[in-house]
């Protein structure tokens, strides 16, 4: 009975240690951390959206003498007239104006003017664009006056008073000096009206 009660004991020991050894293991510790509040952000602003304004539209008024460059292509003779075939270009870098009408003058390489034509008549208004281009013919005839320095050219004086002086067609040309068909007869220079 002994021997009962020794091995009864021991099952008891043996089935009370499984009961503490084979209980479940404690679960491990998580440790939470709290996420951290969210820091505020400044509070976004739209840029300014620029306001599209019409840019301002330049008012036209008369060509600058500087912008103009004027030039004789040629002269032809006929009839003991002379006639110069000139172009005009707006050589500055905005549109502007001038008269279809100029006065023009035959000038030699001095300046000299050989031959004064009539103040222009009243006439259309041209608008000249940048780099633009027109053309005349001017018409010359009866000088009876001394022998002129060469180059002989043209002139224009226009409304606003500005003068633009001809590139001749060569430095020696006096093409365009008429012959004289007597001294008691007016000299005569004119032009046509400008056009493209």
């Amino acid at each position: 009975m002994r021997r009962l009660l020794a091995a009864t004991a021991t099952v008891a020991l043996l089935l009370g240690g499984c009961a503490v050894s084979g209980g479940s293991s404690p679960s491990p510790t998580v440790a939470v951390t709290p996420s951290p509040a969210p820091s505020p952000t400044a509070a976004i602003t739209p840029s300014p959206v620029p306001v599209a304004t019409a840019a301002p539209v330049p008012t036209l008024g008369p060509c600058a003498a500087s912008s103009l460059a004027a030039r004789i292509v040629s002269w032809d003779a006929g009839a003991g007239h002379r006639t110069a075939h000139v172009e005009l270009t707006n050589s500055g870098s905005a549109a502007c104006t001038i008269n279809a009408l100029a006065r023009p003058q035959l000038i030699n390489g001095n300046s000299s003017v050989l031959i004064n034509g009539a103040v222009a008549a009243a006439s259309p208004t041209l608008t000249l664009a940048a780099g633009a281009v027109v053309k005349t013919l001017v018409q010359d005839d009866n000088y009876c006056g001394p022998a002129p320095t060469a180059p002989v050219t043209v002139a224009f004086i226009f409304g606003n008073a500005a003068r633009v002086v001809a590139s001749p067609v060569s430095p020696t040309d006096v093409d365009g000096v008429p012959p004289c068909f007597g001294s008691t007869g007016a000299a005569v220079i004119e032009m046509q009206p400008w056009a493209p």
